[in-house]
C-alpha cells in the first residue's frame, strides 16, 4: 500500500515486514505475494497470494495475477460509482419527499415527521430531534424527535449557548462529537452526536 509495488517474501514467517502483534498467527514454510488493487492511479486495496513451500510464484503467474487486480480494481471502481449513484438518486428522492410535506401545509408537526424519518433512513443513524428557537426568550425548545429509548427529551429547553445543540445555535457552526463518553454535555445520550445549527435546516 505505501510504495504501490508488488512485495513477494519467500517466507512469511520471519519477514521483517510482518507486523510483530500479528506474527505468531503466521506459519511456518508460506510465502507468497502481495499485489496493490488500483482503480486509476488510486489504491484500493490489496491481493495476497500464499503458497507453500518449497513452490515459488513464477514470473508468468505475476503477470496473470497483476491483470486480475487491474480487473478486480476497475469492478470495484464501478460497483462504487453504481452505489455512488444510488444513493445520491435516493436523497434526491428523499430532499423532494420532505420538500412535498413542507410545501403541501400538512402543519409542522407532520412536516417534521418526515423529515427526521428521511433523515434517520438516508443517514442510518439511530436516533434525531428537532429544536426550535422561540425568538421571544431565544430558548430552544425540544419539538420533534424520533428512535430515542425513552422521553426524556420531550419538555427539553435550551439556553443559546448552552450543551451542544445551544453552542451550535448560538455559533451558527456544525458542531460533531465522535464519542460523547468524551463530552461534558448532560443533555444528550452517550452516542455519537452531529449538531447543526438553523441556516443547516435550509
Amino acid at each position: 500500500m505505501r510504495t504501490g509495488e508488488n512485495y513477494i517474501s519467500q517466507e512469511f514467517f520471519g519477514d521483517p515486514l510482518v507486523a510483530s502483534d500479528v506474527s505468531h498467527l503466521v506459519p511456518e514454510n508460506w510465502g507468497g505475494i502481495c499485489l496493490p488493487i488500483r482503480a486509476g492511479h488510486t489504491i484500493i486495496g490489496l491481493l495476497n497470494v500464499a503458497v507453500e513451500l518449497p513452490r515459488q510464484i513464477l514470473e508468468d503467474e505475476i503477470d496473470l495475477l497483476v491483470t486480475l487486480t487491474e480487473m478486480v480494481g476497475s469492478a470495484i471502481h464501478r460497483a462504487r460509482l453504481h452505489e455512488n449513484t444510488q444513493r445520491q438518486l435516493q436523497q434526491l428522492a428523499a430532499l423532494r419527499t420532505i420538500d412535498t410535506a413542507i410545501s403541501s401545509s400538512m402543519g409542522m408537526s407532520l412536516s417534521l415527521s418526515v423529515l427526521l424519518e428521511q433523515v434517520i433512513g438516508q443517514l442510518s443513524v439511530d436516533a434525531a430531534d428537532v429544536l426550535v428557537l422561540d425568538t421571544n426568550d431565544y430558548v430552544l425548545n425540544y419539538t420533534a424527535g424520533r428512535g430515542f429509548h425513552s422521553d426524556r427529551f420531550k419538555g427539553l429547553r435550551l439556553r443559546l449557548g448552552e450543551s451542544l445543540a445551544g453552542r451550535a445555535a448560538l455559533e451558527r457552526r456544525m458542531i460533531a462529537i465522535p464519542n460523547l463518553l468524551d463530552s461534558n454535555d448532560d443533555s444528550t445520550e452517550k452516542t455519537t452526536v452531529q449538531v447543526f445549527p438553523p441556516e443547516y435546516m435550509g
